[in-house]
């Protein structure tokens, strides 16, 4: 089978990892291929801020676990922050799923580009296929997308880098994997059309 078939067909969003922190070269290599994703008008707007430390991983997650539980929840603006504020109450919540790195992918809210969001989904897609190809396990991670606008979290993240005036889209959970690679669920039928 063709190589890059092969790594789309089996990459799986990993939830288990293990302590051991990925090569930073790896990390290059990964970064570099979301740099090669399509982008609106060629706008290359986004930006990739990458947490490879587990202490300010740590401390990020105490964070998020603080703001959610403190939130009086019930909130318009907010989708599923009743969950989310249950889930944060758990003595081992871990947003991120305890990998030993998360890249954030975020982008102007000014962009250049007609699809911001779709940029840093495509560039987040490739970063989990490229970490697939090297043995590194990845999850997506949604959370941020929607308790960026918090101000804790904001200046939390702007102190780690995410410019000021850029919008969270995604994150990805990235480490080598703690146990085996799970079966892929049945693709569900009925979603392709093709018009002859």
């Amino acid at each position: 089978m063709n190589e890059i078939i092969n790594n789309i067909l089996t990459r799986r969003s990993i939830r288990v990892f293990k302590e051991e922190q990925i090569p930073e070269s790896d990390l290059n290599v990964i970064l570099e291929a979301a740099t090669f994703a399509p982008t609106g008008m060629n706008a290359q707007s986004w930006h990739f801020t990458a947490i490879h430390s587990k202490e300010k991983l740590a401390q990020f997650n105490s964070l998020v676990q603080k703001v959610l539980v403190k939130h009086p929840g019930e909130d318009p603006s907010m989708p599923y922050i009743d969950f989310l504020k249950k889930v944060a109450e758990a003595p081992n919540f871990n947003f991120f799923y305890h990998a030993p790195t998360l890249v954030i992918a975020s982008n102007s809210i000014s962009s250049a580009s007609a699809a911001p969001q779709s940029d840093c989904t495509a560039a987040l897609q490739n970063i989990f296929l490229a970490a697939h190809s090297l043995g590194i396990g990845s999850c997506w991670i949604h959370l941020l997308v929607l308790i960026s606008d918090l101000p804790e979290i904001r200046d939390h993240l702007t102190e780690l880098g995410v410019p000021p005036e850029h919008r969270i889209y995604g994150s990805a959970a990235l480490g080598f994997p703690g146990r085996s690679t799970p079966k892929p669920a049945p693709r569900k039928a009925g979603t392709i059309t093709i018009v002859k």
